[in-house]
């Protein structure tokens, strides 16, 4: 009977200790639980982590390769602006030395103010050029603007000139092309990954069209104009600064940089009107 007795205290010490040991049942459904959680919080972080990526990468691709047409541009600028520039300085005589001419010009009493304006405005157009004049003038060339600052007067100048016009100008406007279908492109798959996030919104679905493989993207004019607009606004601040011009100079001359048209009136590197401008002034506010 005593080891019977004993026995059964030992089983009741150990069935008392398995049952105060024996978790809550809340406690194992949230321990059983915390995996998925747990999985399902960085299934999460992992897929935002990809959004984040295909997002960075879609908008650095264009971006990449623009740039890299840019260097390509830039070289080519760099290279024929240097040539024009040594050719035309080769060409140019002793004559269009600045203070020589001037006294030259000044010393000759036949010579009446309106015709002294027009030599000057020719002097400054023979003066001598470096690299950064001949490639400002290889881009008004390849962007077919022709301020009118700068223009070639030797045979070697001009020759360069007009082959680099006839090879060179159909690349530049494939250039532009390129560069408008990044920003394009850019823009579509901003809208694309705004309308994942927000798939709730009905506006952006209406600008997002699935067909097959390729989807379709609307992109709205108030975006493109609000784009344009901030381009603008940065080139006037920008011209305001460097230029020392007033705001209505500075979109007079975006204007016409953008059209194409160039004037002539304002260009960069004059900090206001040309030469001749400012001559005439003078000359009309003496009489």
């Amino acid at each position: 009977q005593k080891a019977i007795h004993q026995k059964y205290e030992h089983d009741k010490h150990f069935s008392r200790v398995e049952s105060s040991s024996t978790p809550h049942p809340a406690l194992i459904r949230m321990l059983a639980t915390l995996p998925r959680a747990l999985n399902s919080r960085r299934n999460c972080l992992r897929l935002r982590c990809r959004c984040m990526r295909t997002l960075i990468s879609s908008l650095l691709s264009p971006l990449a390769h623009a740039m890299s047409m840019l260097v390509i541009t830039m070289t080519l600028l760099l290279t024929v602006g240097d040539l024009i520039a040594r050719l035309e300085n080769f060409g140019i005589r002793a004559r269009n030395d600045s203070m020589q001419f001037a006294i030259h010009l000044v010393t000759r009493s036949n010579l009446s103010q309106k015709r002294l304006v027009e030599q000057l405005g020719k002097w400054s157009q023979q003066t001598r050029w470096n690299t950064e004049e001949g490639v400002y003038f290889t881009f008004s060339l390849l962007s077919t603007i022709g301020y009118g600052k700068y223009c070639p007067i030797t045979k070697a100048g001009r020759w360069v000139s007009g082959i680099f016009i006839a090879l060179f100008v159909p690349i530049g406007v494939l250039y532009v092309q390129n560069l408008s279908s990044v920003y394009q492109s850019m823009l579509s798959r901003l809208l694309i990954e705004l309308r994942q996030r927000l798939s709730s919104s009905q506006r952006l679905s209406r600008l997002i069209f699935p067909n097959g493989d390729e989807t379709i993207v609307v992109i709205p004019i108030t975006m493109l104009t609000l784009v344009m607009q901030a381009h603008l606004i940065v080139a006037i601040v920008f011209l305001c600064i460097i230029e020392d011009w007033t705001p209505m100079q500075s979109l007079y001359f975006l204007i016409s940089t953008v059209t194409s048209i160039g004037f002539g009136d304002f260009h960069t590197g004059t900090h206001n009107l040309s030469v001749s401008s400012k001559l005439n002034a003078s000359t009309n506010s003496g009489h």
